[in-house]
């Protein structure tokens, strides 16, 4: 059941009234227990089955439930068998499973002019680079690729050459975005346009901008916060999202088009606020409406009274999940003096949306004090130190969750492991012969045969 309202913030999805049935629910199940079966497959345990357990003796139970949906939702098996030229297997081969990228999208908004080396290249511009490269898979750019900006020429230069730069270095690209539908946030002078020329321009903008990226966007961001931005839809009418959306698939046929809006899980621990409603129901009408709308950004930008705890913002997210609808975090920052205070914090958000099916994605917004847009980011201060926050990314994203093991083969020829999903150089050694693979690990169980040259 898909809920608009619920009489009791409290409660948990599918006990919420005034519900309107929609398609496939997705959903948490926090009461699976080790060595169980998940949805029915006998053979997709709880992966601390096959020895791989976070020490949770001293977490809150919030935490230790999230850590049981991270190992069921973001984990797997993973057996290699080492066999000679002859398929026969080789026991005691020494096999190294190393991740080299997570599946999951770790990312950042970041400013076009510090990706690529000008005439203005400082040791800032250099250490920013690199610390893009080191921690982060997925970018999106802060405002180079908002149709206000757009519409410049340099504009259009750096935005293009940042995203070819982050492309270049195998880093994902969110769009961000094509349509903010207030003048405020439009081109000057729009707003004097008759109607249907106003229509034309903004679908030829959503097709030049598509098409000027192709092949180097996987998500756009169509709508920007059409709550609090309605300009344009309470001239051309609410009929119109489906339209932009309609649009944009024309030109990005295989690109996610989502709908990006904030306030959502930033509302204090409130589960059903007016704003959080009218997201909930515009993404009905969209779907109801044909509107090829394929996921939801929702935006996170804190300060100390407005923070969410996990248990509110399971609720929130298990609503929006109901849409069967990935979900991206798109701009999350902490506006908050105390560190330690950040640092909780992020550890605590960070779990919690990494725990949920629906999230396949984090992105914050800016990473260094020296670019950011209220000069307090989650990683780095001014002077490049790491902040406790930003150790608390590194030893989640690059620690906890990150895979890197090795074993030997036992009296079958079989390695076996457990780790996260995503990609994996996988070698196997014996005798100074060597056999190496790259793989796509995104699946419960996984095999993977490599075939030793003895002779």
């Amino acid at each position: 059941m898909f809920v608009i309202n619920g009489k009791d913030q409290q409660q948990s999805v599918a006990n919420y009234s005034d519900s309107v049935s929609i398609a496939i629910p997705v959903g948490r199940d926090d009461s699976i227990e080790t060595n169980q079966p998940v949805n029915g497959n006998s053979s997709a345990y709880e992966t601390r089955a096959f020895g791989y357990s976070p020490d949770t003796s001293g977490m809150p139970a919030w935490e230790r439930a999230a850590w049981r949906r991270i190992e069921r939702i973001r984990m797997g098996r993973l057996s290699i068998n080492v066999v000679d030229d002859l398929g026969t297997p080789i026991p005691n081969a020494s096999v190294h499973v190393s991740m080299k990228r997570q599946r999951f999208h770790f990312g950042t908004a970041v400013n076009a002019r510090f990706l690529f080396a000008d005439t203005l290249e400082s040791p800032d511009k250099v250490q920013y680079r690199n610390a893009v490269l080191k921690y982060f898979n997925t970018a999106t750019l802060e405002g180079a690729m908002k149709w206000k900006s757009w519409r410049h020429p340099q504009a259009r230069r750096r935005a293009t050459l940042a995203v070819h730069w982050l492309r270049a270095n195998n880093i994902d690209v969110r769009g961000h975005n094509l349509v903010w539908p207030s003048w405020k946030h439009s081109p000057v002078g729009i707003e004097t346009l008759p109607i249907d020329t106003l229509k034309s321009i903004i679908n030829r903008h959503i097709e030049q901008i598509v098409h000027h990226f192709d092949g180097d966007v996987y998500d756009w961001d169509v709508v920007n916060e059409p709550y609090t931005n309605h300009d344009l839809i309470d001239l051309l009418g609410p009929n119109i999202l489906a339209k932009w959306f309609k649009t944009a698939a024309i030109y990005a046929p295989d690109v996610r088009l989502s709908l990006n809006d904030n306030h959502i899980l930033a509302a204090g621990g409130r589960t059903h606020s007016a704003h959080q409603n009218a997201l909930l129901r515009t993404i009905i009408d969209l779907q109801s409406a044909g509107a090829p709308i394929s996921g939801i950004g929702i935006q996170s930008h804190f300060r100390p009274d407005t923070v969410c705890p996990p248990e509110s913002l399971l609720v929130i997210l298990d609503r929006y999940g109901q849409s069967g609808l990935p979900i991206t975090i798109t701009e999350y920052d902490y506006n908050v003096d105390d560190e330690t205070e950040a640092a909780r914090y992020m550890h605590q958000f960070l779990t919690t949306v990494f725990s949920h099916p629906s999230v396949d994605g984090f992105l914050m917004w800016g990473f260094w004090d020296g670019r950011h847009w209220r000069n307090n980011a989650p990683l780095f201060r001014r002077d490049w130190s790491l902040k406790p926050s930003g150790r608390e990314w590194v030893d989640l994203v690059f620690g906890k969750w990150w895979t890197d093991n090795s074993g030997m083969t036992d009296t079958e020829g079989t390695y076996t492991t457990t780790g996260f999903f995503g990609t994996y150089d996988v070698s196997a050694d014996l005798n100074g012969k060597t056999a190496k693979v790259e793989i796509e690990w995104n699946e419960s169980d996984r095999s993977v045969t490599l075939r030793l040259a003895t002779s």
